[in-house]
């Protein structure tokens, strides 16, 4: 991959990285207590550094988090939405 695809590539895992951080931040807190394994702050954090301080969002943030967090938090959506289906 070339450094362009590369810059292209970041951008696009961050802006979808801000879209997950955006509708986490309209979750009720209801929901968001009943999954506390999940640091929802940290990606509400996320959120503010990427939108209001983009240029300290570098490759190895942007790794850490897709392999380190993005796992555990799909499987707590994923929990959230079969305990919806299940009322």
């Amino acid at each position: 991959m070339s450094g362009d695809d590369r810059d292209m590539a970041h951008d696009a895992i961050v802006r979808q990285l801000e879209a997950i951080a955006e509708a986490a931040n309209r979750l009720d807190p209801e929901t968001k207590a009943k999954t506390p394994e999940i640091e929802w702050h940290k990606i509400s954090g996320f959120r503010n550094l990427a939108i209001h301080e983009y240029f300290r969002v570098n490759q190895s943030i942007v790794e850490g988090i897709v392999i380190n967090y993005l796992p555990q938090l799909r499987k707590a959506i994923e929990r959230i939405l079969d305990r919806q289906t299940d009322v």
